[in-house]
């Protein structure tokens, strides 16, 4: 029988590829499994090792921990020498494990090796960085990952994950590992002048998972989007504060998710407006409902509405959920989507709209102006929830009026689910989601809560 070393190369290649997620980085999807399973499967011949490098280095994860830029240095020395497998670099997860520290001391060695690989892969500017900051953590982390980026010039999606570190303590002490999610940008406490333009001309998608205590101005922002002119996508948690002419200067930005990040108004008002960038933003997700860390977020319900109805002739999903413990005037809360006529998906918080949700015995303004175009809605809360709009939305869809929708979600307590459950049976006229069969409901309502998710399904 021949053995595996025997196939052709193109057979071992796509052998090879059946072992390897081919989904998008995700915060929520361990790919890393099948990746280590390719690893192993590697090791069966040489021939199946050289079919399966490129794999390897397509999707790429650092587990960054104390001592910290061991594994780093290596991935930057074979990239370095081997431009084969870098041209194939396409993805990178970057993920700080708990025992990570910035205030880890590098020794006089540390440095000089650091520095070393920089002269001898021809980045004298990041020598010039590393002279007369001998033990500076900063320093050295900030040049580490300025040359593994310079490595990574291809890349079109990376992932900076773990930053939130462990349960927090009341003096912040267990958060000072992870001080500051910036230091992972490179070229962040380099000098302008030694600073590339469009070093990741391809990175289309970027997610950083910050620390709860790093605090943003726009100069991260402005440094971002001079070495990444093309990013098309952002996804941002854990931030004190993101001041609201942040994304201005992002030329392609289409998709923007930003969860316990808080817009603020900012020092700076000559950098433009809230969300004044070009037009083609199709996807806004904003959610502070658990932020803890700004005593005072001046960012309204309405002032989001206003930014993105400068966007509703291309924006086909939204997701809005402010925070309810802020003082607004009668005019901050959210009227009506009603402009956005391209609108597929939306998920907003009842309360939102109005600080009683009550609009006297009729349904609110909101529910009757919802843009027809909308194929799922979404109410992320029930606070002071009462059904009159939701019977309302249910008769409309039964009368044809919404002819594109095609689900609604609502998510409650725990406490509450079996009450609603049954409740939004009889409103939708809705029976259990069958446990088999080919027939597919023409409209789905979803209970869900923080453990249990259950559908109904309406046929009428």
């Amino acid at each position: 029988m021949a053995s595996i070393s025997s196939l052709p190369p193109e057979m071992l290649g796509e052998i090879a590829a059946c072992f390897q997620d081919d989904s998008p980085l995700d915060a929520y999807n361990d790919w890393t499994a099948d990746q280590k399973t390719l690893a192993i499967l590697s090791r069966i011949s040489k021939s199946f090792q050289y079919a399966a490098q490129p794999l390897l280095y397509r999707k790429i994860y650092l587990a960054v921990r104390d001592p910290v830029g061991l594994d780093i240095l290596s991935l930057i020395k074979v990239l370095y020498h081997r431009q084969d497998l870098r041209s194939k670099v396409d993805e990178v997860q970057i993920h700080f494990e708990q025992a990570y520290s910035c205030h880890l001391k590098r020794t006089t060695e540390d440095v000089q090796n650091l520095h070393r690989l920089a002269e001898n892969i021809g980045q004298t500017n990041l020598c010039h960085t590393l002279q007369g900051n001998t033990n500076d953590p900063w320093i050295y982390n900030n040049v580490l990952s300025s040359l593994l980026f310079n490595q990574l010039q291809g890349v079109s999606q990376v992932m900076i994950t773990g930053l939130d570190g462990p349960d927090m303590k009341g003096d912040y002490g267990e958060f000072d590992h992870f001080e500051n999610a910036w230091s992972v940008l490179p070229y962040l406490l380099i000098a302008p002048s030694e600073t590339p333009e469009a070093l990741l001309p391809n990175l289309a998608f970027l997610r950083l998972d910050a620390h709860v205590i790093t605090i943003t101005g726009l100069s991260e922002f402005h440094l971002l989007a001079r070495l990444a002119p093309n990013l098309e996508e952002f996804e941002g948690w854990g931030f004190e504060s993101i001041p609201v002419e942040a994304f201005n200067t992002f030329k392609r930005l289409k998709r923007l998710s930003l969860s316990e990040a808080p817009f603020v108004d900012s020092d700076f008002p000559n950098q433009g407006e809230f969300l004044q960038i070009p037009p083609g933003l199709h996807s806004f997700h904003y959610s502070t409902r658990f932020s803890c860390f700004t005593d005072e977020l001046n960012i309204s319900p309405m002032r989001v509405r206003r930014a993105l109805a400068h966007h509703s002739d291309t924006l086909i999903d939204i997701g809005v959920q402010c925070r309810l413990d802020i003082k607004m005037g009668e005019n901050d809360w959210f009227d009506t989507f009603g402009m956005f006529q391209k609108l597929e998906h939306l998920a907003v918080d009842p309360a939102d709209f109005d600080m009683s949700y009550q609009n006297g015995s009729g349904p609110n303004a909101f529910i009757t102006t919802l843009p027809r175009s909308l194929r799922s809605l979404a109410f992320l809360a029930q606070h002071h929830l009462n059904y009159t709009d939701i019977e309302w939305l249910a008769n409309a869809v039964q009368e044809g009026d919404f002819e594109n929708l095609e689900s609604f979600t609502i998510r409650v307590n725990e406490s509450d689910m079996e009450i609603c459950y049954t409740t939004m049976g009889e409103i939708w006229d809705g029976i259990d989601k069958p446990e088999s069969g080919e027939d597919v409901a023409s409209f789905c309502v979803q209970v869900v809560s923080e453990t249990d998710s259950r559908e109904l399904w309406c046929y009428w």
